[in-house]
């Protein structure tokens, strides 16, 4: 027998990489990732209102104007429309483009609106409540390094990115193979001599949390049934988990 501390270097020191494979983004969590994700452009792509209002030039407010006609309603999905004059203001959604020529968006909150003119209640600072067009990320920037587990939290930066399919680590194909004449399946009922078998199912449980699901197995102690089944899955699976037989007894004939 060998410690616990040498059978997992053992295991460790046997790891080797499986390929890459495409998934869809639905079916990425909890798998590995196998490459860098880039921001495909700056984030926000525009600059952006974060608040229901009005958008001005401020420009306007240093030169002693407070009240602005409306020249436009600006929701969030639609495209910038022109801005006419300092002395206008376009109403502007959260989330929407904020047009080229304002620089700053008072919330409806501090404004009085009336016969098409927006009067400012509150004096504004300049740029406030405009997120700009990449100050949280640039075109080319890394947002997520490869090998890192995909969360719900990454599957939302892979969306946002454009990402439906994601280049990730392929799973090994596991089969866990308990042996042993004393074991029967678990909706039997075991008689006096017998168990049923239960390590399989544990074992399996911790391949699936992995994302894994493995391929169950019981064979007879029989060396030659046993040669015979080892012999096909080693060519077919990645891995091989056994459970029992590895003892110095009279049947107890894996290695």
């Amino acid at each position: 027998m060998i410690s616990f501390n040498e059978a997992q270097q053992l295991v460790l020191s046997q790891f080797r990489n499986y390929g890459t494979e495409q998934v869809d983004l639905v079916k990425s969590a909890g798998r590995t990732l196998a490459e860098d994700i880039l921001a495909d452009r700056d984030f926000p792509p525009f600059n952006r209102a974060t608040k229901d209002g009005i958008a001005i030039n401020y420009d306007a407010i240093e030169n002693g104007r407070l009240s602005f006609e409306i020249k436009g309603i600006l929701p969030a999905g639609n495209p910038t429309i022109p801005f006419v004059a300092t002395e206008s203001c376009i109403e502007i959604m959260t989330g929407a483009v904020v047009p080229f020529e304002t620089d700053t968006v008072i919330m409806y909150e501090d404004v009085v609106i009336k016969d098409e003119i927006a009067s400012i209640k509150k004096i504004p600072v300049r740029e406030q409540n405009i997120h700009r067009r990449g100050s949280d990320h640039s075109k080319g920037d890394i947002l997520l390094n490869k090998n890192i587990k995909i969360t719900p939290a990454e599957m939302g930066i892979l969306a946002t990115v454009g990402k439906n399919k994601v280049l990730v680590q392929k799973l090994p194909r596991v089969a866990v193979i308990s042996t042993g004449n004393e074991l029967v399946d678990i909706e039997k009922q075991p008689l006096l001599h017998q168990i049923r078998r239960s390590n399989s199912y544990s074992l399996s449980g911790a391949l699936e949390e992995l994302g894994i699901t493995p391929m169950l197995l019981q064979i007879a102690d029989d060396i030659d049934l046993l040669r015979q089944k080892l012999a096909y899955l080693i060519d077919e699976m990645d891995v091989l988990i056994l459970s029992g037989g590895v003892s110095k007894g009279k049947f107890d004939f894996l290695p």
